[in-house]
């Protein structure tokens, strides 16, 4: 049997908790923008109370919603 898949959307979540690469110097003991220079990453997203599955839903839900469809279908 042959099955077609198509996406039709994708979805994305960040936790809402930023990390700049400043507060990681400074936690760190390092002078001021040696962290970004290092990784080239200015901002992360820190996961405080929320799971994987939390997460998940959350860009499914977006996915879904962007698509247009209802979650119960």
């Amino acid at each position: 049997m042959t099955r077609f898949v198509k996406i039709v959307s994708t979805g994305k979540y960040l936790p809402a908790r930023k990390v700049y690469s400043t507060e990681l110097d400074a936690r760190l003991g390092l002078p001021q923008g040696t962290v970004e220079a290092k990784s080239g990453v200015h901002v992360r997203h820190q996961v405080q109370d929320e799971s994987l599955v939390q997460m998940g839903c959350a860009a499914a839900k977006m996915a879904l919603d962007r698509a247009g469809i209802d979650p119960t279908q």
